[in-house]
This record gives structure tokens, sequence and C-alpha cells, in this order.
């Protein structure tokens, strides 16, 4: 059974607005997130810039596999005690904060919820902490911690994002971003990491050149899809005709010409497309709903051999969003959906809404895909065990499906099991530029007979 990480990210503090990101992932939690912006201010000053790191990535290519393994502890145990000494200092610098963000950390058990509360919402705060000071290491060490913590994988396609819509911007361009990922899935490739990783890009349509930068992406570094972010204020089809907030009536036609743009492009040359797929973690309230299944059945209508993942499957607080994304796979029969950051606390009641929602639309059983949302989901409990926890749960229910939803669904999503997709053709010849041979997972033409 090939495996296949569909949803995982490695970009680091300099590739993203990080105090906007952070703070959105906090939500209407202001002290949790003011701690987390405390510690970001502490965690960005010491990090190794993207050149240094480019220098070392070109270092390890030249050096040969062996190098340098083993050399380096793990991001996670490295994160995992600056955690401890980030909250050390919160609570001595700023106790009220401490108390306060360890309050909404643990969502509501805090300091009038008797002692133990306390305790056990500042082991929540310390769990962020360490989760914030991952944003600091460098992409290799991200990667290779997403590869250690999860061995079972074979193909990893982390995503790079474009979040314009926050208010901060990234240290890094997103050439240099480019440049740091193409590097490390070459690592990758050589045998170096112990895995594949083949990256994906970040899209926003407002960015000037945003669909020139895609094409650069696939065919110059490496790229094997588009990640797109809709709740960061725009609509992923028909901005003019629907009024976007802060969006002119000229920047809103602008913004669907580039969209039509990218799905033109990527329809014709076999490149995926995810999404965030969630009314969570927008730029303001107004977005919260901008990637819903009815803004992309719109997509689909005129789009309809576009490859798309909607990224989390709808699930966080619209219990319609993933029965409508079902019911579009019935009609399009190149929309998928993935399982990524799904609350492992709430895993019976995913496993048993998901048999629902398959016994109404059994085609979905075959479009639904495996995705951690590394390092995501490193903010929650037992993040460790997230692919052992959700794999033993769906083979107990679905041990049919097991093998589709760990990876050949993914491997179908990319066009990897088809010789013929240019997306596999284009990865095939990158394999081939370094004298390696492709892994059996992409598939390759068969010879003719004589």
């Amino acid at each position: 059974m090939t495996v296949v990480d569909i949803h995982c990210h490695t970009f680091n503090g300099d590739d993203l607005p990080v105090k906007g990101f952070v703070k959105a992932v906090a939500g209407q939690r202001s002290q949790l997130a003011r701690a987390l912006a405390w510690a970001l201010d502490d965690i960005t000053q010491a990090m190794a810039s993207g050149a240094e790191e480019i220098a070392e990535l070109d270092r390890l290519i030249d050096s040969g596999p062996g190098e340098h393994e083993g050399a380096e502890e793990s991001a996670v145990s490295q994160a995992a005690a600056d955690g401890e000494v980030l909250l050390a200092r919160l609570e001595l610098e700023q106790p009220g904060l401490a108390a306060a963000a360890g309050a909404e950390a643990a969502d509501g058990r805090g300091p009038g919820s008797g002692d133990e509360s306390f305790h056990d919402g500042l082991d929540d705060l310390r769990r962020y902490l360490s989760w914030a000071a991952l944003f600091g290491k460098t992409r290799l060490a991200l990667t290779r911690a997403l590869i250690e913590t999860y061995p079972e994988v074979d193909l990893f396609t982390p995503m790079l994002v474009d979040l314009q819509g926050l208010d901060d911007s990234p240290k890094t361009s997103t050439l240099q971003q480019l440049e740091l990922q193409e590097k490390i899935s070459r690592l990758g490739i050589l045998g170096q990491l112990g895995a594949q990783v083949l990256p994906f890009v970040g899209f926003d349509p407002r960015r000037f050149g945003a669909v020139a930068l895609v094409k650069e992406a696939v065919t110059e570094f490496g790229c094997v899809g588009v990640k797109m972010y809709p709740p960061m204020g725009f609509l992923p089809w028909r901005n003019r005709q629907s009024g976007v907030p802060g969006m002119s009536a000229e920047q809103a036609l602008g913004v669907d010409a580039a969209l039509a743009n990218l799905y033109d492009w990527c329809t014709e040359h076999d490149v995926p497309i995810t999404a965030h797929g969630n009314p969570t973690q927008f730029a303001k309230p107004a977005c919260m709903d901008f990637s819903g299944p009815e803004r992309w059945a719109a997509v689909l209508q005129e789009w309809g051999d576009l490859r798309l993942n909607l990224g989390h499957f709808g699930w966080s607080g619209r219990p319609e969003w993933p029965r409508r994304i079902a019911e579009l796979t019935s009609v399009h029969p190149r929309l998928y959906a993935d399982i990524g950051n799904h609350d492992l606390d709430d895993l019976e009641d995913t496993i048993e809404a998901l048999d629902q929602i398959f016994t109404a639309q059994q085609g979905m059983r075959q479009r639904f895909m495996f995705g951690s949302d590394w390092y995501m989901v490193a903010s929650h409990l037992d993040f460790e065990h997230f692919l052992t926890r959700v794999r033993a749960a769906y083979l107990a229910k679905f041990p049919d499906q097991l093998d589709s939803f760990m990876g050949s669904a993914a491997l179908t999503f990319l066009g990897f099991d088809d010789p013929a997709n240019a997306n596999n053709q284009r990865v095939r010849e990158r394999y081939a530029a370094y004298g390696v041979t492709p892994p059996a997972w992409l598939a390759a033409k068969q010879p003719v007979s004589p």
C-alpha cells in the first residue's frame, strides 16, 4: 500500500505573515493570540534567514546521502523544550496573560474552575507555545520532523500558502520559498530524506503576476499542485457579481480574470488544486464562508475537468458542507476532499458521520484522502499518533476503502497513476534529470510489444 499525506505544510515563520496567521488560528481567543504573538516576537528574532538555509541545502545536495543524518535533534523535540522555556518566561514576566491565555487554550478550563483545571490550562498553553516554536525552525528541519512523525508515508505534498489578506507580510519572497522547497524536494528524490516530497505552490489572485508565478512553480520548481485560501478575502469565482467586502468592481474584475486564467491553465496541464475548505482561519468574519461548497460548485460548473480537493472536508461548524461536497462528487468526478487536522477527540463521531455520507453518496468513498495538516495538527493533543489512530478507525469501519483513503485516491487526484497525465510526466522528467529511477507509485508507460 502506498501512503500519501496529501495535505501538510513545511513553511516556517518567514514564509507567511506569521502574527496574522497565528491570530487567525487563535480565533476569538484573544488572550491566547496575545501570548502566541509574544512568543513569536522571541522566536522569529533567532531564525536563520532563507539565504542561509539555501546555502545549507546546497551543501547537503553536493555532499550526498548520509552526510547529515542523525546530526540534529528533531524539530518537535526542540520545540517542546522551547515551549517549556517560553511558558516559564511568560509566567514570570506576564503572569496575568499566562493565566488568561491558559484558560482560553483549555476552552474555558481556567483559574475560575479550580487548581486542577488551572494546571490543565497551562498544559494546553505549553502545547500551543511549543507549536508556535515550530515556526522558528528551518523548512528542512520541519520536513525531517514530518517524515519522522509519520514514517509510514511514502509521499508528502507540502503546501505553501499565500495569505495576502492578513495584516503583516512574509520576510521571504515567493520565489525564494519556491527555491527552498525545490531543493528540499530534490533531497528526497536523491534519497536523503527517507520519503518523497513534492510541493504545492500558494496562489492568491489579487497578487500581481499570480498565474505566471504558478506556471513558473510547476514548470521550473517541481511543484505538483496549487493551494488556494479563499477565506483570505476572495471568492473562488464571480467576485464581480457578488460584491466582496473591501474589493472594488475593478479589482473584482481582475481577480476573476486571474482565477479564470488559473483554472484554464490547470485544466489544460493537469495541475490539481487544493483549497482551504473550512469556515475557519479567515481574514475577516465576512470571508468565513468564501470557500463553501456552493462557491466551488460555480467553478466546477464551468471547469468540469478541474482536479479539486476541498481540504478538511468542510467539517468545522458547517454540518451541511460535507454532505454537499459529497453530493457534488456524484456529478464532478475530479472533486476530492481530505481529513486533514480533524480533532482526534471527535474521531468516533467523524467516522460515524462519514459512514452516513458514504452510504448516501457511494462515490465519495473513492474521493476521500488522508492528510495530516502537519504542522497545524501539532497544536492538538496526541498529534504524533494522528496517522495511526485515523488509519485504525478507518480500517475498522471501511476495510475495503483503506487503500484508497491512505494513498490511491491521492495518486489519482495528482494524476500519478496515469502515465499520460501531464503532471505525472513532469515529475518523471524531474527524476530522470537527476538520474534517479522514479518510485513504483508513479505510473510509467508500458513498452510497446514488437
